[in-house]
């Protein structure tokens, strides 16, 4: 069933109850028997009474006044050890509502405290000046910062001291390892002499053997090149010579060898292999002797070889140890400088700092033998204040670790949860009516409500702040009085629509069960004429404020004539007729109804074309009653 069924049934049965007692007249219908068509006459009497305009939107039930309640953000991030309400619990000014961990807080009061108790006796201190033993104090410090810095000279003294030491030792160091080394080297040069002439001679007495070698060598390499290529020549006849041979009258070989010579030619290859065979003999032989003859030559230049690269070795062994000593030595000499000089740095730090600190101490004791300055008693006061709004900080918090209610009223959203941080809440996931809230609890004035309606931006220029209202509760079946509170001057866009908010409190609530989030509908009466002249909108042809009917004439419906009249307001149902009609005037609305015998008795509806965004049926419809069915229905508003 449509949203607007219901309120159409009851604004309708309000009409009818309005059209009979107020005498908008009954109808007569003419109709000819037994016919396919016919035509109805509607009559409707010139009235005096009231014509109202009302605008209509649908919104959700709120409680006019509401607070969100929170833990003080001192203490939101304390986990929560109990919540005490629930929603629909109605709670008094001053009631617990819920709790966090407050050992937290309670440390840190017991810290601010003792942080005023301190500030509060610095304060006092400074405020007396010294005593006779913090004199004695002051001048003792005086004397032990002198001695620090005597200290610190001593230390840098002595560690310049010790560097001059270290570098002319390092350096000794360094050129004793140096002679060392020269020594090495020069006894190296004399011990690789001989062993470098026996080797030499070696060498000079081996060369013309191994010359003699090599030629020998080269010689039976070429021989045996000729004898590999005088067989490659034999293999190759003799197998021309077997093709021939199988080949009868074959004029050549395969590889253009002629037949009739290949025997001849294979001789002498033959011929010629055997002279390469002895030639390869013979270098062979001259080889052998000319390698036999080279080995003891050989023999003594590996001999002296060996001697020589031992000595090599061992006097490149002790080359690099001397050589290692000298690289140590300066190494040595270099860390000892980059020590002694770290050293040096350190203790003139060290002077420095002590220096400072005894300028600091000398000027600090002077000025505590000062009596205290304006400035002085200024600083203290402003910590004996900082430690007094710490204190007071810290007790607020421990009074907030109890979060209790600023006012009396109806739980109506309760977000926290035992075991979460107070500022840790769900969004709205419980409240009373459907409604929404991110605090910790909510509170509702459930003795007051209102409803947010959205008008269309034509049916919002009409909306004004105390204009009256009715609103409708279909849930329960209740109308209630309302008044327009306040619309908004900016719009809102829903679902691509320009819509304005309308806020409207309900002035009475008649015993109602009222809740917020109830869904309802609203009728505010935008304008109102009362003691004028009326008729329905369905016996009116109307164009801007100029309209037609059909005037009765002699109380006869069939006999009419068109008179011009001037509207006013145009009605929910109605019209104000300003001129042109008297009160008591009946007119005519004709209408042409087709119908079959069987079904002769049909309604047919009036039309509304008032600016009327309930949609109230049209009076009018033969065989109706003295007001018609269900009209046809335009909507011109929201």
């Amino acid at each position: 069933m449509p949203r607007g069924s219901k309120k159409t049934k009851i604004l309708n049965g309000a009409l009818l109850v309005a059209v009979a007692g107020a005498g908008f007249g009954g109808y007569r219908a003419l109709q000819g028997s037994g016919s396919t068509s016919s035509v109805t006459r509607t009559t409707a009497t010139v009235t005096r009474g009231t014509v109202a305009q009302t605008v209509t939107a649908t919104g959700n039930i709120s409680a006019l006044t509401s607070l969100d309640v929170n833990f003080d953000s001192g203490v939101s991030t304390n986990l929560v050890t109990e919540i005490d309400v629930k929603v629909g619990d109605k709670v008094t000014k001053g009631q617990v509502l819920a709790k966090v961990d407050d050992r937290v807080v309670q440390n840190s009061l017991a810290a601010a405290r003792a942080s005023l108790v301190s500030a509060q006796a610095n304060y006092d201190k400074t405020k007396a000046g010294l005593t006779p033993e913090e004199r004695v104090q002051a001048d003792a410090s005086d004397q032990q910062a002198q001695v620090s810095l005597a200290n610190a000279q001593t230390a840098l003294d002595n560690a310049q001291a010790n560097a001059d030491q270290n570098k002319i030792t390092t350096a000794e160091s360094v050129r004793q390892a140096q002679q060392n080394l020269d020594n090495v080297k020069a006894q190296a040069d004399r011990d690789l002499a001989t062993p470098q002439a026996n080797y030499d001679t070696a060498k000079a007495n081996y060369d013309g053997p191994k010359a003699t070698r090599d030629a020998a060598l080269l010689q039976r390499d070429t021989a045996q090149a000729a004898v590999t290529a005088a067989d490659v020549v034999v293999a190759t006849l003799t197998a021309d010579q077997q093709y021939c041979t199988a080949n009868p009258g074959a004029p050549s070989s395969p590889d253009g060898q002629n037949c009739a010579a290949v025997a001849a030619d294979l001789a002498t290859a033959q011929n010629n292999r055997a002279v390469t065979g002895a030639a390869l003999t013979v270098s062979q032989n001259a080889l052998n002797a000319a390698e036999t003859a080279l080995t003891p030559f050989t023999n003594a230049l590996n001999t002296t070889t060996s001697a020589l690269d031992a000595q090599k070795l061992k006097s490149k062994q002790s080359v690099d140890s001397a050589t290692n000593s000298l690289t140590n030595a300066g190494n040595s000499q270099t860390s000892t400088a980059t020590k002694d000089q770290q050293s040096i740095v350190s203790a003139q730090r060290a002077l420095d700092s002590q220096n400072a600190s005894y300028n600091s101490t000398i000027a600090a004791n002077a000025l505590k033998r000062k009596a205290p300055t304006a400035a002085d008693m200024a600083s203290q006061e402003v910590s004996l204040t900082n430690a007094k709004n710490s204190l007071f900080t810290a007790e607020k918090n421990a009074a907030n670790a109890s979060l209790v209610a600023p006012a009396a009223g109806t739980v109506s959203a309760s977000n926290g949860r035992v075991g979460y941080a107070g500022s840790n809440t769900s969004g709205g996931a419980a409240s009373t009516g459907g409604t929404s809230s991110n605090a910790f609890v909510s509170l509702a004035d459930l003795s007051s409500f209102e409803v947010k309606v959205g008008f269309s931006e034509t049916d919002a220029a009409k909306v004004k702040a105390g204009q009256a209202a009715t609103i409708t509760l279909d849930a329960i079946n209740a109308r209630l009085p309302a008044t327009v509170r306040s619309i908004d001057s900016i719009s809102t866009l829903v679902s691509n629509v320009v819509t304005y908010y309308a806020y409207l409190s309900i002035t009475q609530t008649n015993g109602v069960a009222v809740q917020p989030g109830m869904t309802a509908s609203a009728a505010v009466t935008v304008d109102n004429r009362a003691d004028v002249l009326f008729l329905p909108t369905s016996s009116v042809t109307s164009r801007g404020t100029n309209a037609t009917v059909n005037f009765e004439l002699g109380k006869d419906p069939k006999k009419t004539e068109v008179r011009q009249i001037v509207i006013g307001l145009r009605g929910d149902t109605s019209l104000e007729v300003q001129s042109g009609l008297t009160e008591g005037d009946v007119v005519v609305t004709v209408r042409n109804k087709v119908s079959t015998a069987q079904n002769t008795q049909s309604n047919v509806g009036g039309t509304l074309t008032g600016n009327n965004t309930t949609g109230i049926p049209g009076v009018g419809g033969a065989g109706g009653g003295a007001a018609g069915g269900a009209g046809a229905r335009t909507r011109t508003g929201g």
